[in-house]
C-alpha cells in the first residue's frame, strides 16, 4: 500500500502485514481513531497524523528521511522502530510514551496540552523539543544520546522524575549542558542546574529535582555538619555520574523571592552526611540567582541540596607572659559575626567581629593563667545561623621572678 503526493483520511488503520509507505509529501490522517500496525512494517517517509493511538507492534520507522509521526493520544511501542531522522509530535493533551519496546526517537516534539508521561525508558538521538509542556519520566528515564549542548530546547518547559526516575545526558564538549529539570507535583517548582565539564572527553549524567524536603528521602538535614546552618527543607536535587572521570562545574538556579536566600551547595557525602562543598561563587541569571561549584569529581552519592552556613570564627593570641601584664586575645572570622566565649569555663561573654571580620579583646592585668574558651559564631539574621566551637587559647602567666640581693665584703 503506497501513499504519494496525496491525502488520505481514515478512521481507523489497522495493519496485519503489509508494508504501508508514505511517501514524502504525502499525508495520512487517522480521523478520530487510532492506527495499529499489528504486522508488516509502516514506512513513512511523509505525515502520518493519528488522533487517537498509535501503537506499533510490528515495524516502523521514518521512511529513511524525515516522516513525521503527529499523534493526539497515546505513543504505544510494542515492536521496533527506526527513527531515521523523522519526528514525533505529541500534540494532544495528557498522553503517554508507554509499551513494552524502548523508543528511539530523532526529534521528539511536545506540543497541545497536558502532561506527557513515561511508562519506560526512551531516547533521544538528535532534538527533545520541550517547548512548554511537562515530560514526566516517572520512575523511569529520558536519555539524550547528542552531545550537542542545545540538544534540549523550551520555552517554558521542564522534565519531571520520581524514584529513579532521571532526565539523562551525554556530554562530549566543555559547552554547558542544561538540564531542565522541574515538578507539577505539590509546589509546582522550576529549578534547572547546568553542568559544564572541564573537557570534552565523553561523559554521562543523571539528574532529578527532588521536589520534597531531603528526610523524606532519607538524606536526613539533622545529619550535617557543624559548619552547616541549614538545608533547604522544600527541594534538592539528584545528579548520578554513569560515565566519566574529569571534573565539572555544577550551577543551580534558585528563586531567592520563593525559595529564600542560599549561600552555598551541600552534599551527602563521606560518612554519609550534608557536608558543604566548599568555595562557590554567586550569580545572578534572571529571574533566578546562581550558585556554582567549580570542578566537583565527588559523585558517590546523588543528593546536592541548597544550604546557609554558620558563621567561621577562629581564636588566637600570646600564649605566655609575667604576671601584673596584660595580653591580647584575638578573633577573626565572618564579618559582623557576634562571638560568644568564656574564661576558665565561667559566665559567656559576647562581641561582634568588626567589618573586616576581626576583633581585638585585652586581657586586662593577670595574675594568673587563664583559658579563653570560643564557644560559638551566630549571625543575626533570619533564620539566625549559629556555628559551634571547641577551640582555646591558654595564656600561661609566669610568676614576676624575685631578685635577690648580692652582699660583699
Amino acid at each position: 500500500m503506497c501513499f504519494n503526493n496525496s491525502n488520505l483520511w481514515a478512521q481507523l488503520v489497522y495493519n496485519n502485514g503489509a508494508t504501508i509507505a508514505i511517501k514524502n509529501g504525502a499525508t495520512v490522517i487517522v480521523k478520530t481513531g487510532s492506527a495499529t500496525n499489528f504486522a508488516g512494517t509502516i514506512d513513512n517517509a511523509g505525515l502520518f497524523q493519528i488522533e487517537g493511538d498509535f501503537t506499533n507492534v510490528a515495524n516502523a520507522n521514518g521512511g529513511g528521511a524525515n516522516g513525521v509521526y503527529k499523534v493526539q493520544n497515546n505513543w504505544v511501542n510494542n515492536g521496533t522502530f527506526v527513527p531515521n531522522n523523522s519526528q514525533v509530535e505529541l500534540y494532544g493533551t495528557n498522553q503517554l510514551i508507554t509499551g513494552s519496546s524502548v523508543t528511539d526517537f530523532y526529534i521528539l516534539s511536545l506540543t497541545g496540552t497536558g502532561i506527557k508521561s513515561q511508562t519506560i525508558d526512551a531516547r533521544v538521538n538528535n532534538l527533545l523539543e520541550l517547548n512548554d509542556r511537562e515530560l514526566a519520566t516517572a520512575n523511569f528515564k529520558m536519555t539524550i544520546l547528542n552531545t550537542n549542548v542545545n540538544a534540549i530546547t523550551r520555552t517554558s518547559g521542564f522534565v519531571s522524575s520520581l524514584g529513579n526516575g532521571r532526565l539523562s545526558r551525554l556530554m562530549a564538549s566543555t559547552g554547558i549542558y542544561l538540564f531542565p529539570v522541574g515538578s507539577s507535583l505539590g509546589i509546582s517548582r522550576y529549578r534547572p542546574l547546568t553542568i559544564t565539564p572541564t573537557n570534552a572527553a565523553p561523559q554521562q549524567y543523571d539528574v532529578r529535582l527532588a521536589n520534597v524536603d531531603a528526610n523524606i528521602e532519607s538524606f536526613n538535614r539533622n545529619n550535617k555538619t557543624a559548619a552547616i546552618c541549614e538545608i533547604n527543607p522544600n527541594y534538592f536535587h539528584h545528579i548520578n555520574r554513569i560515565s566519566g572521570l574529569t571534573p565539572v562545574s555544577l550551577n543551580f538556579f534558585y528563586d531567592p523571592v520563593t525559595d529564600g536566600n542560599w549561600a552555598s551547595i551541600g552534599h551527602w557525602q563521606n560518612i554519609p552526611q550534608w557536608q558543604n562543598t566548599g568555595t562557590v561563587i554567586a550569580g545572578v541569571a534572571a529571574p533566578f540567582n546562581t550558585l556554582s561549584v567549580l570542578s566537583w569529581n565527588d559523585f558517590t552519592y546523588s543528593p546536592f541540596s541548597l544550604v546557609n552556613l554558620g558563621p567561621n570564627a577562629t581564636i588566637s593570641g600570646a600564649a605566655t607572659f609575667c604576671a601584673g601584664t596584660s595580653g591580647s586575645i584575638i578573633f577573626t572570622g565572618t564579618p559582623n559575626a557576634v562571638i560568644t566565649y568564656n574564661i576558665n569555663g565561667g559566665s559567656a561573654l559576647t562581641l561582634t567581629l568588626d567589618a573586616a571580620g576581626n576583633a581585638i579583646l585585652n586581657t586586662g592585668v593577670l595574675a594568673s593563667t587563664a583559658v579563653y574558651n570560643l564557644i560559638s559564631a551566630v549571625l543575626p539574621t533570619n533564620p539566625s545561623c549559629v556555628h559551634f566551637f571547641t577551640s582555646q587559647v591558654t595564656l600561661t602567666v609566669n610568676p614576676i621572678p624575685l631578685i635577690s640581693p648580692l652582699y660583699h665584703d
